[in-house]
């Protein structure tokens, strides 16, 4: 399991982070949200370390830069740190940054242990809690749709430490298993070779003759093996205001993923993030945040593009939170009292105009 912990912490961030404190990936992550919100607020940058490790044992250290939004990009910013510091230790690179993102993806607890004075609660603790993540929303209104991508900081900062003796060994193990596996599903494929790429060769091109012919009823009677294959083909020739042969063609084929692309076309984005699971490919994983997002989900729109890495998903996550932000605060400023009736027209329209941008956001061209 990894692990993560902060240390020569600055006083100004002291109420947020403390040294005492190991949090998992995740919460670690909302830890330096919102050290960019504060460090944003006051207009200030900071460096600090951080230690990453992998049960208890410290398999990255850097020095970290909060202020100039590197915090909101952490895994990104280690990736990039190693890349630069071992261009020669991809492998080993890409080992660790895939476990980082899956055990942020994963989600769970904030804090994982806390070695302060026992008298102090969490819930008396000022560090980041999953309630106290709705501060980072609170940002909007100072970046409004401003891109959320790291800079990269000055290489004389930070002195990124990749261990390598930890993560080799992990490397070797998994490259030796995967060697002998490889090695003997090869043996059992030899002999017959020419005559199984032959039939495989017909059956390929008997399939998308058909395909091409936009028979798909046909191609999923002839072929009911290759049944995600042909919706695929049915769903990318779909159109949000054409897609009658898509649901014809699953309700006589009905799969979860035939499900899951009738629900996006339709618009039911309460019923594609209940079908999450099927999200298996990128295009899919990019339904599923963009479906997060017209729910008012944004921190799960937020987790998958933290993999997806999709400008087209940052522009929208962005915009989505500062109009959220700017419903609430108009809504807010509806309760108060004392309101002129033409204030109050005012007020309502602002907060229409900002409800409907927010429906129809992601389905205008330049979205």
């Amino acid at each position: 399991m990894l692990s993560v912990k902060f240390d020569k912490i600055p006083e100004i961030f002291s109420e947020c982070v403390e040294s005492s404190v190991t949090y998992s990936v995740y919460g670690a992550v909302l830890c330096l949200s919102e050290l960019e919100v504060m460090a944003s607020e006051k207009k200030v940058i900071k460096t600090f370390d951080i230690t990453i490790y992998e049960d208890e044992k410290p398999v990255y250290h850097d020095s970290l830069t909060i202020g100039n939004e590197t915090g909101s990009e952490l895994i990104s910013y280690v990736e990039e740190r190693l890349q630069e510091l071992y261009p020669d230790k991809k492998d080993a690179i890409d080992e660790l940054v895939t476990k980082i993102q899956d055990a942020y993806m994963d989600g769970g607890e904030v804090i994982l242990k806390d070695t302060s004075e026992p008298t102090k609660t969490r819930s008396e603790k000022k560090g980041v809690t999953k309630e106290k993540s709705q501060k980072v929303k609170n940002v909007q209104k100072v970046k409004k749709e401003k891109q959320i991508k790291p800079k990269k900081p000055p290489k004389t900062i930070g002195t990124g430490v990749l261990l390598l003796g930890v993560v080799f060994l992990l490397v070797i193990g998994s490259a030796g298993s995967f060697f002998i596996f490889s090695k003997g599903s090869s043996a059992k494929k030899t002999g017959n070779t020419d005559t199984v790429h032959s039939v495989e060769k017909k059956t390929t091109d008997s399939l998308d003759s058909l395909l091409n012919q936009k028979k798909f009823l046909d191609a999923a009677k002839e072929y009911p093996k290759n049944l995600a294959q042909i919706e695929d083909e049915l769903f990318e020739r779909s159109t949000v205001s054409d897609f009658e042969e898509l649901k014809t063609f699953n309700k006589k084929y009905p799969t979860e993923q035939g499900a899951f692309d009738s629900a996006y076309l339709s618009k039911d984005f309460e019923q594609v993030v209940r079908l999450k699971d099927v999200a298996k490919t990128e295009n899919r994983k990019s339904m599923l945040a963009f479906a997060y997002l017209k729910v008012g989900n944004i921190p799960e729109a937020k987790k998958i593009n933290l993999v997806l890495k999709s400008k087209g998903l940052d522009k929208m996550i962005a915009s989505t939170e500062y109009l959220h932000s700017e419903i609430a605060y108009y809504t807010d400023l509806l309760t108060q009292e004392g309101l002129s009736e033409s204030e109050k027209i005012r007020y309502e329209a602002k907060r229409n105009l900002f409800e409907l941008e927010l429906s129809t956001i992601g389905e205008s061209d330049d979205e």
